[in-house]
């Protein structure tokens, strides 16, 4: 007597989840490869910002002069936003979570040698909602990266956050999006060469020249370097 078979499970209509997910793969070759690109970059902007330190300090009346010759502009903010965590709804226009190096929003001057310049205070604040949320958490209302929503990227899932507009009027503004402004100032910078040891460093990394490059234009060399992201 022959024996039944059971019939077969029905399939899925659409995509089916895998079991395994392969995310990288790589060789204790390309590990140490990337291991030395990794040495290489961080020596290149030591030296690139430790090498240049004499020329800056020896251009900073220059520099000084030059931003001062621009026409400062006035901004008028009406119903700007700016996004914080929750816990910090009480000062939502504080600048000191900005001037921490690691993991703090928008860093403007921290890195500086205090026996050169103070670090100063910087604050973002968007035009919009969406841009806000934007620099608070990276991606776009409802986007995904890798599967990750902007709270999961941000490491902040399950917490809340404040949305804040603020009006007002900001004065003495130096314009950085006005090339006639940044003009004078590249000037400055054009007498600041590249150290011999950063060239060599740019070889041994493939990069292109063309790719870095000391200041010496307020102009983009590269117009896809231009074009807004």
């Amino acid at each position: 007597m022959s024996r039944r078979r059971s019939p077969p499970p029905p399939r899925r209509s659409g995509p089916q989840p895998q079991a395994v997910v392969e995310l990288d793969r790589f060789t204790s070759a390309s590990i140490s490869k990337q291991k030395s690109v990794a040495e290489d970059l961080e020596q290149l902007q030591r030296v690139l910002y430790h090498s240049t330190e004499a020329d800056r300090r020896r251009l900073r009346p220059d520099l000084i002069a030059a931003l001062r010759r621009a026409t400062p502009v006035e901004i008028q903010l009406a119903r700007w936003v700016r996004v914080v965590t929750y816990q910090y709804s009480l000062a939502p226009l504080s600048c000191a979570g900005s001037l921490q190096y690691i993991g703090g929003r928008f860093n403007a001057g921290v890195e500086l040698d205090p026996n050169t310049l103070n670090p100063w205070p910087a604050l973002y604040i968007a035009e919009d909602v969406e841009t806000a949320l934007r620099e608070k958490f990276q991606l776009k209302a409802g986007e995904l990266s890798n599967g990750l929503t902007r709270c999961e990227l941000a490491l902040e899932s399950g917490g809340s956050h404040s949305t804040l507009f603020v009006h007002g009027r900001v004065m003495g503004v130096f314009d950085m999006t006005a090339v006639e402004y940044l003009e004078p100032v590249a000037r400055e910078l054009r007498r600041v060469a590249m150290p011999a040891e950063a060239r060599a460093i740019r070889k041994r990394l493939h990069i292109p020249p063309s790719k870095l490059t000391m200041i010496t234009s307020a102009k983009c060399q590269d117009p896809r370097d231009c074009s807004p992201a």
